[in-house]
């Protein structure tokens, strides 16, 4: 619980969007900030922005919580609107790897990521309980 005291900004967002069994060993919880932070150590900030995929296995929303941490690092100024949010929807829809998301989300008027992100968590609610069936 110290540890998420000390952090900020990006670092906040990032901490707050892992699985808790990665916040309970310092060793779970090193190893995946030096992936997150480290990985791609030798790439600008907006390369690693720009060139972001989302991985095999990859929970959809913890690839949109990776891919703003990304654009907040790169200065992407995507939280309050704008065309640079539209931009990073756009971007994230291009490569979260799920077309019937895309699909589901391309006619839908998203001023924000905030809004993209409710509406993805509404489909993913509903494709669990369709599979819970």
């Amino acid at each position: 619980m110290a540890f998420e005291l000390s952090l900020q900004d990006g670092a906040l967002h990032w901490y707050r969007q892992l699985p808790r069994k990665t916040k309970r060993t310092w060793k779970l919880l090193s190893d995946a900030f030096i992936k997150y932070y480290c990985s791609r150590f030798t790439q600008s900030a907006k390369a690693r922005y720009y060139s972001a995929q989302r991985e095999d296995k990859e929970h959809v929303c913890d690839y949109l919580n990776r891919l703003n941490g990304y654009a907040r690092n790169a200065g992407v100024q995507f939280e309050n609107g704008g065309r640079e949010a539209n931009d990073h929807v756009d971007h994230f829809l291009d490569t979260c790897d799920d077309r019937g998301l895309e699909e589901r989300l391309c006619h839908a008027r998203v001023k924000d990521i905030h809004d993209l992100e409710e509406m993805i968590n509404d489909i993913v609610r509903s494709r669990e309980r369709k599979t819970a069936r």
